[in-house]
């Protein structure tokens, strides 16, 4: 289940904007909730607004994000950074996601400066019941870094994701989630 997306310099998003499924004060109709810890989640949601308030380009940045792990980034991305600000053209675009699986939280995302069409980081979370999270792996570009949680570190594959890690390291075209899943 999705809990929350954040999206920033892309399109119509100037700043990082979240869109969550976290639950407001909600007392009638709790049939269309899903607790899990001490949360509630709405089952389902709608979305609305004005013409020109950025609903289509919702939809477009769940798209970019889900073509860009299966895929990478193409050329035809380098225009998608958010042209209210002239300086957005070299600064990082920045996609996430928060998942709630076999009930546990994890976050995933990635930044890229898509006018270079090349990413900078990406990363893969654990978020825990007291709110840290701990990190299964993360993957800072720009400084030529890789980290592997201790789980990873504790894996029988362990070694192998060392390899491909290190073969993509500084590679800025693609994405290691793409890579493992390929």
């Amino acid at each position: 289940m999705i809990i929350d997306f954040k999206v920033g310099n892309f399109l119509s998003y100037n700043e990082i904007q979240i869109f969550s499924m976290k639950a407001g004060k909600i007392r009638n109709n709790t049939n269309r909730l899903l607790l899990k810890d001490k949360s509630k989640f709405l089952k389902f949601m709608a979305i609305y607004g004005a013409n020109a308030s950025g609903k289509s380009n919702l939809v477009k940045a769940f798209e970019f994000f889900q073509e860009t792990i299966l895929d990478s980034l193409n050329t035809n991305v380098s225009n998608l950074y958010c042209k209210l600000n002239d300086d957005n053209k070299e600064k990082e675009s920045y996609f996430q996601i928060k998942i709630l699986l076999n009930n546990k939280y994890y976050i995933y995302g990635f930044k890229a400066i898509l006018n270079k069409i090349s990413f900078t980081e990406e990363w893969l979370l654990e978020e825990l019941k007291n709110g840290t999270e701990k990190i299964i792996f993360s993957r800072n570009i720009s400084n030529d870094t890789f980290i592997f949680g201790e789980n990873l570190k504790k894996s029988p594959y362990y070694d192998r994701l060392k390899i491909y890690a290190e073969d993509i390291k500084s590679d800025n075209s693609i994405l290691f989630l793409k890579a493992m899943n390929q």
